[in-house]
């Protein structure tokens, strides 16, 4: 018998959907760039809009100021971090994707293509966008830190919620990294921090 039922397909955005959504997201990447550089006090919109290239009245279609600029920013690097923890979980057990997440949480603050924690960016943490995808990071994180427990590749002594909270830390602070470091610092850290948190 043949199945008739409708099946559900991926619902396809238009031509004016997708320039909104690259448009969006060139905004959110140049003020991420400029926000590390400037501080979040020093970069203006009058910078992000020149960066892409754009009119005020074009950037105000998409947010309704700096602030909710920054907001953005801040929510997409932790949106980042989960999906790609989310392909490391699927991809290896639970201690190899914990040691996969700690490489590349160091590397994405200070890689030739890092997103550095900007000044300023302390005043945005508590607001309720943020709080969400930080909830939903550490919730993941915690899920598979509780699984790698489980099966003995991570340590059982630090509690699943410390260790979450620790790469979180990690991931939106850059506060223990300066721009004097070098890549055996870098190497040295991520081996101590394996040793500290991990078996």
């Amino acid at each position: 018998m043949q199945d008739t039922r409708r099946r559900s397909t991926p619902k396809k955005h238009s031509f004016k959907q997708e320039q909104l959504r690259h448009r969006e997201r060139a905004l959110i990447e140049a003020a991420a760039h400029l926000f590390a550089a400037k501080g979040y006090d020093g970069a203006t919109i009058d910078d992000v809009v020149g960066a892409v290239g754009i009119s005020k009245p074009t950037f105000y279609s998409h947010f309704a100021g700096k602030e909710a600029l920054a907001i953005k920013v801040i929510v997409s690097r932790l949106e980042k971090a989960l999906s790609h923890l989310e392909g490391f979980a699927t991809s290896m057990p639970p201690g190899e994707a914990a040691r996969a997440m700690i490489d590349w949480a160091i590397d994405n603050q200070v890689g030739s293509d890092c997103e550095p924690t900007f000044a300023g960016a302390l005043n945005f943490f508590d607001h309720e966008e943020v709080l969400d995808a930080e909830s939903k990071l550490t919730e993941r994180l915690a899920d598979l830190i509780n699984r790698g427990q489980r099966d003995g590749t991570i340590k059982k002594r630090v509690s699943a919620k410390i260790l979450a909270m620790t790469f979180r830390s990690i991931i939106k602070d850059n506060s223990f990294f300066g721009k004097e470091n070098d890549q055996n610092y870098i190497d040295n850290l991520k081996i101590e921090l394996r040793s500290l948190l991990l078996s």
